[in-house]
């Protein structure tokens, strides 16, 4: 999880670091989805609606308690539509990212949410390539929060573990 939110946090920064004001690169869906919303809900999503663009998210207006959501940032392409734009416009509704931190933060929580999580299954094609997108990073050694990605057990600390040393 926390190589994958690493890889993913990277190329959300340079993403966001080479487009400046653009939005994040969408992937339109092959079906849009219909949301149902409560009416705040409604008057959040509008007032809102410049800044989950900016996040890679399309959506239009359908009556009064309805959207219609066409596309989502590339990033959340595996997960499911609704679930990844309300974690989104929760995210948003918490702390409405001003700052370049606040926005470097979402970035990461971001980032985090779209990771494969600890119980997902994995082919070994997709460790591989995990480990070597990992390999590439100039950091690959702690996830945007700072918890280790990688660490180094010495041969004597593991012989200590398994009581072969005392």
């Amino acid at each position: 999880h926390a190589a994958h939110e690493k890889i993913l946090f990277e190329k959300l920064l340079l993403e966001h670091l080479n487009r400046k004001d653009k939005p994040v690169p969408s992937q339109p869906m092959l079906t849009p989805v219909i949301l149902l919303f409560t009416p705040s809900d409604i008057l959040f999503l509008q007032d809102n609606e410049a800044l989950l663009r900016s996040t890679g998210f399309v959506f239009e207006p359908m009556g009064d308690r309805e959207i219609i959501l066409r596309e989502l940032p590339a990033v959340y392409s595996h997960l499911n539509p609704e679930q990844a734009f309300r974690m989104t416009m929760d995210l948003i509704r918490r702390e409405t990212p001003k700052t370049d931190e606040e926005r470097l933060l979402l970035l990461a929580t971001t980032a985090c949410k779209a990771a494969v999580k600890g119980h997902d299954r994995l082919a070994e094609i997709e460790i591989r390539g995990l480990i070597a997108d990992l390999c590439k990073l100039k950091n690959p050694y702690h996830c945007p929060h700072g918890r280790p990605i990688l660490i180094r057990i010495s041969q004597k600390d593991l012989e200590k573990e398994f009581k072969r040393i005392v």
